[in-house]
């Protein structure tokens, strides 16, 4: 193990893979017209219930295109990310080095279609010694509970641990728990990041 630190995790959009809702709320927009704004408001109200896995996916599409005034085949909801994400390959292979020395694991808000997608084509689950899934788990970043699984089933401290993430929130909601968490803007900066606290 490498010092100080024993546990890496990881977000999925954003980091290991290029891409984020606003991409998609932009994306709808440019297809029907609708305000960004509008359709970022409707689908932020429901991401957290599907990512947690409190309603199904049929659910989801029908209150989300209820929402915004389109029928639910006007969503676009897994053609949109199949086109607009893309696999972060400077980051994969961080991951397969950084593994060599720490634990590192993959930690997503998402929900089981989409990342079904992702796992087939945009990442290799296999370069993580684990996958902790907001919709398995029932429950969402930012909430303690979550990180607090996490540790407690890779058996670390909160000191031993870092957390890296696209969303500020996310971030703050580790750093609560006293995770040294990394707010994610690209690849450069993350390895300046990790080389100032002697990861890399």
């Amino acid at each position: 193990m490498g010092g100080r630190y024993k546990l890496i995790i990881f977000d999925l959009g954003g980091v290991l893979i290029n891409y984020n809702e606003y991409e998609y709320y932009a994306y709808l927009s440019s297809k029907t017209n609708i305000a960004p704004e509008k359709i970022s408001h409707a689908f932020k109200s429901l991401l957290p219930r599907l990512e947690s896995g409190k309603i199904t996916m049929r659910s989801f599409e029908a209150m989300a295109a209820k929402a915004v005034g389109l029928p639910k085949t006007k969503l676009e909801w897994s053609y949109a990310f199949k086109r607009l994400a893309s696999k972060n390959v400077k980051v994969e292979q961080l991951i397969k080095r950084l593994r060599k020395m720490y634990k590192v694991v993959l930690l997503t808000n998402n929900n089981r279609s989409r990342y079904e997608i992702a796992a087939r084509g945009y990442f290799n689950p296999k370069i993580f010694d684990r996958t902790f899934l907001s919709f398995m788990m029932g429950m969402c970043k930012p909430h303690a509970n979550i990180y607090r699984q996490v540790l407690k089933e890779m058996h670390a401290e909160p000191e031993e641990t870092i957390f890296i993430d696209n969303m500020e929130e996310n971030v703050s909601g580790a750093r609560r728990l006293g995770i040294h968490g990394i707010v994610f803007t690209n690849y450069k900066q993350l390895v300046r990041e990790m080389k100032k606290i002697g990861v890399m």
